[in-house]
């Protein structure tokens, strides 16, 4: 039981870690001008 919470810890950290990847892909990609 306690190894199944930290396997889902391990995989929320993954997913939060691809989250700021694609958030940070998208600023960068916000940042033209004719994005508005």
């Amino acid at each position: 039981m306690h190894f199944e919470i930290v396997g889902n810890i391990e995989r929320m950290e993954i997913e939060l870690s691809i989250l700021i990847l694609v958030l940070n892909f998208m600023n960068k990609r916000n940042t033209r001008p004719d994005f508005r």
